[in-house]
């Protein structure tokens, strides 16, 4: 008689510390529709947050309720994660950040979610999600991601490494990592 079937085994864990803890940060955008109306100018209209702290570094989110005019999104909610207020870093830095924004079904207490990872630096300090969400699913009525007209954003960002680019005679010399961080998931 055989034995028991072969099992699989549980798949790893890796464990380990690390300075910095993850940050989380929550918008809640009141009156969306009054907001879209007031937003005025020739672009489309943006609702900045306010700045908020991250891994030591502070951070703003852009959301363009009607999509950005540059991505020709009008049928898309485009989100904006931003590095701001970088005069203390070191010349030549890039950030790796890994981020997730998140939008909440109020009504489920579910997420829509988005994972990536950028490097964020000096020519580049923003990245955007030109299709975050499409207008049809935040209307839509079997969802609850615009109740009452309020929007909730959240963004978690994680903080993979700090690096400073040192150059000589304007060519890339080295890289020397400040700050680093291993982790799987």
């Amino acid at each position: 008689m055989a034995g028991p079937p072969p099992t699989n085994p549980a798949p790893e864990v890796t464990r380990f510390t690390r300075d910095l803890p993850p940050a989380h940060y929550i918008l809640k955008i009141e009156s969306l529709s009054k907001i879209i109306q007031m937003l005025p100018g020739e672009k489309k209209p943006k609702y900045d947050s306010e700045v908020f702290e991250c891994g030591g570094y502070k951070w703003k989110l852009s959301l363009y309720p009607i999509g950005r005019k540059e991505c020709d999104n009008a049928e898309n909610i485009s989100l904006y994660l931003a590095i701001e207020d970088t005069d203390s870093l070191p010349l030549c830095w890039e950030v790796n950040a890994m981020f997730k924004l998140f939008v909440l079904d109020q009504i489920r207490g579910e997420y829509l979610a988005v994972q990536d990872s950028k490097w964020f630096s000096t020519s580049k300090r923003g990245y955007d999600h030109p299709k975050f969400l499409s207008l049809s699913m935040l209307k839509d009525p079997s969802r609850s991601l615009l109740a009452n007209d309020l929007l909730v954003v959240e963004a978690h960002i994680e903080i993979i490494s700090m690096v400073k680019i040192n150059f000589t005679n304007g060519k890339k010399k080295n890289k020397n990592y400040i700050v680093g961080y291993s982790f799987k998931s």
